[in-house]
Protein backbone atom coordinates (compact mmCIF):
# COMPACT_ATOMS: atom_id res chain seq x y z
CA UNK A 1 0.00 0.00 0.00
CA UNK A 2 3.00 2.25 0.79
CA UNK A 3 4.65 1.68 -2.45
CA UNK A 4 1.62 2.38 -4.25
CA UNK A 5 1.24 5.62 -3.02
CA UNK A 6 4.52 6.68 -3.76
CA UNK A 7 4.17 5.88 -7.13
CA UNK A 8 0.73 7.71 -6.73
CA UNK A 9 3.28 10.48 -5.67
CA UNK A 10 5.86 10.37 -8.06
CA UNK A 11 3.24 10.48 -11.08
CA UNK A 12 1.81 13.51 -9.76
CA UNK A 13 5.26 15.22 -9.11
CA UNK A 14 5.95 13.83 -12.49
CA UNK A 15 2.50 16.24 -13.58
CA UNK A 16 4.10 19.49 -12.67
CA UNK A 17 3.66 21.13 -15.94
CA UNK A 18 6.78 23.05 -15.46
CA UNK A 19 6.79 24.46 -19.54
CA UNK A 20 3.42 26.15 -18.21
CA UNK A 21 4.49 27.60 -15.44
CA UNK A 22 7.60 29.27 -17.06
CA UNK A 23 5.09 30.56 -19.62
CA UNK A 24 2.76 32.12 -17.07
CA UNK A 25 2.52 36.44 -17.67
CA UNK A 26 2.88 35.57 -21.18
CA UNK A 27 -0.26 35.54 -22.23
CA UNK A 28 1.22 32.78 -24.24
CA UNK A 29 -0.73 29.05 -23.54
CA UNK A 30 2.61 26.78 -24.76
CA UNK A 31 0.27 23.73 -25.09
CA UNK A 32 -1.22 25.64 -28.15
CA UNK A 33 1.49 27.32 -29.89
CA UNK A 34 4.51 26.08 -31.71
CA UNK A 35 4.12 22.25 -31.74
CA UNK A 36 2.19 22.58 -28.44
CA UNK A 37 4.13 20.31 -26.77
CA UNK A 38 5.02 21.74 -23.04
CA UNK A 39 8.84 21.10 -23.05
CA UNK A 40 11.83 23.22 -22.97
CA UNK A 41 12.45 22.69 -26.82
CA UNK A 42 9.22 24.81 -27.36
CA UNK A 43 9.11 27.52 -24.75
CA UNK A 44 12.58 28.28 -26.13
CA UNK A 45 11.21 28.11 -30.02
CA UNK A 46 8.14 30.31 -28.93
CA UNK A 47 9.72 32.74 -26.97
CA UNK A 48 13.44 32.79 -27.52
CA UNK A 49 13.79 33.48 -24.02
CA UNK A 50 16.53 31.14 -22.49
CA UNK A 51 15.48 32.03 -18.43
CA UNK A 52 11.64 30.43 -19.62
CA UNK A 53 13.11 28.11 -21.52
CA UNK A 54 15.71 27.40 -18.34
CA UNK A 55 13.08 27.36 -16.13
CA UNK A 56 10.93 24.54 -17.87
CA UNK A 57 14.10 22.53 -18.10
CA UNK A 58 15.17 22.75 -14.81
CA UNK A 59 11.84 22.16 -13.40
CA UNK A 60 11.78 19.17 -15.88
CA UNK A 61 14.75 17.23 -14.62
CA UNK A 62 14.54 18.55 -11.00
CA UNK A 63 11.01 16.78 -10.67
CA UNK A 64 11.78 13.55 -11.94
CA UNK A 65 14.76 13.67 -9.36
CA UNK A 66 13.36 15.19 -6.48
CA UNK A 67 10.52 12.63 -6.72
CA UNK A 68 13.35 9.90 -6.19
CA UNK A 69 14.63 12.00 -3.52
CA UNK A 70 12.09 12.77 -1.51
CA UNK A 71 10.09 9.07 -2.46
CA UNK A 72 13.20 6.86 -2.23
CA UNK A 73 14.31 7.17 0.94
CA UNK A 74 13.72 4.35 3.67
CA UNK A 75 13.55 0.28 2.69
CA UNK A 76 12.77 0.41 -0.39
CA UNK A 77 14.21 -1.87 -3.26
CA UNK A 78 15.37 -1.06 -6.44
CA UNK A 79 12.83 -2.44 -8.32
CA UNK A 80 10.38 -0.02 -6.02
CA UNK A 81 12.94 3.19 -7.26
CA UNK A 82 12.15 2.61 -10.79
CA UNK A 83 8.43 2.30 -10.48
CA UNK A 84 8.47 5.50 -9.20
CA UNK A 85 10.62 6.34 -11.64
CA UNK A 86 8.32 5.57 -14.32
CA UNK A 87 5.90 6.79 -12.93
CA UNK A 88 7.28 10.41 -12.90
CA UNK A 89 8.52 10.42 -16.35
CA UNK A 90 4.58 8.89 -17.47
CA UNK A 91 2.91 11.82 -15.17
CA UNK A 92 4.99 14.68 -17.15
CA UNK A 93 3.77 12.73 -20.42
CA UNK A 94 0.23 12.15 -19.02
CA UNK A 95 -0.05 15.09 -16.85
CA UNK A 96 -3.74 15.54 -15.21
CA UNK A 97 -3.43 19.24 -15.00
CA UNK A 98 -2.90 19.27 -18.69
CA UNK A 99 -6.25 17.00 -19.88
CA UNK A 100 -4.07 13.81 -19.73
CA UNK A 101 -1.71 15.48 -22.50
CA UNK A 102 2.00 16.38 -21.75
CA UNK A 103 5.36 16.80 -23.17
CA UNK A 104 7.83 13.93 -24.61
CA UNK A 105 9.48 13.14 -21.23
CA UNK A 106 12.99 13.26 -21.97
CA UNK A 107 14.03 16.23 -19.29
CA UNK A 108 11.97 14.37 -16.43
CA UNK A 109 13.46 11.17 -17.54
CA UNK A 110 17.38 12.56 -17.86
CA UNK A 111 16.25 13.72 -13.67
CA UNK A 112 15.64 10.35 -12.70
CA UNK A 113 18.87 8.57 -14.22
CA UNK A 114 20.27 11.30 -12.64
CA UNK A 115 19.45 9.69 -9.66
CA UNK A 116 19.32 6.48 -10.26
CA UNK A 117 22.06 6.13 -12.76
CA UNK A 118 24.51 9.39 -12.07
CA UNK A 119 27.63 8.01 -13.41
CA UNK A 120 26.02 6.73 -16.56
CA UNK A 121 24.18 9.60 -17.29
CA UNK A 122 26.71 12.12 -16.72
CA UNK A 123 28.94 10.41 -19.10
CA UNK A 124 25.69 10.06 -21.91
CA UNK A 125 24.80 13.54 -21.33
CA UNK A 126 26.88 15.13 -23.08
CA UNK A 127 26.83 12.41 -26.07
CA UNK A 128 22.87 13.10 -26.28
CA UNK A 129 23.57 16.82 -26.53
CA UNK A 130 26.12 16.85 -29.35
CA UNK A 131 24.73 13.99 -31.24
CA UNK A 132 20.87 13.38 -30.11
CA UNK A 133 19.36 17.22 -30.27
CA UNK A 134 17.02 16.62 -33.82
CA UNK A 135 15.97 12.87 -33.39
CA UNK A 136 12.84 11.88 -32.98
CA UNK A 137 12.24 12.40 -29.05
CA UNK A 138 9.20 9.88 -29.25
CA UNK A 139 11.06 7.04 -30.07
CA UNK A 140 13.80 8.08 -27.29
CA UNK A 141 11.08 8.43 -24.52
CA UNK A 142 9.63 4.26 -25.93
CA UNK A 143 13.32 3.55 -25.67
CA UNK A 144 13.56 4.64 -22.08
CA UNK A 145 10.34 3.78 -21.03
CA UNK A 146 11.56 -0.36 -22.36
CA UNK A 147 14.90 0.64 -20.47
CA UNK A 148 13.16 1.69 -17.51
CA UNK A 149 10.88 -1.29 -17.34
CA UNK A 150 13.47 -3.76 -18.33
CA UNK A 151 15.73 -2.25 -15.27
CA UNK A 152 13.00 -2.59 -12.84
CA UNK A 153 11.95 -6.23 -13.55
CA UNK A 154 16.11 -7.20 -13.65
CA UNK A 155 15.86 -5.52 -10.04
CA UNK A 156 13.34 -6.72 -8.85
CA UNK A 157 14.54 -10.41 -9.61
CA UNK A 158 17.72 -9.04 -8.23
CA UNK A 159 16.37 -8.11 -4.96
CA UNK A 160 15.02 -10.97 -3.87
CA UNK A 161 16.25 -14.26 -1.90
CA UNK A 162 17.16 -17.01 -3.92
CA UNK A 163 15.42 -20.33 -2.62
CA UNK A 164 16.53 -23.68 -2.90
CA UNK A 165 14.06 -24.44 -6.13
CA UNK A 166 15.46 -21.51 -8.07
CA UNK A 167 17.69 -23.84 -9.66
CA UNK A 168 20.75 -22.25 -8.21
CA UNK A 169 23.53 -24.70 -6.04
CA UNK A 170 24.21 -23.02 -2.59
Amino acid sequence: MILALKILAGFLMGAIPFAKLAMLGTGIDITKTGSKNPGFNNVLRVTKNWWRAGVALIGDISKGYVALLLLGPGEISASALWFIAIAAVVGHCWSPFLKFNGGKGVATTVGVLLFLEPRITLVCLPLYLKFGIGCDQLFLFKESVDDFIGRAIAADSHDRPRSSSDGVAS
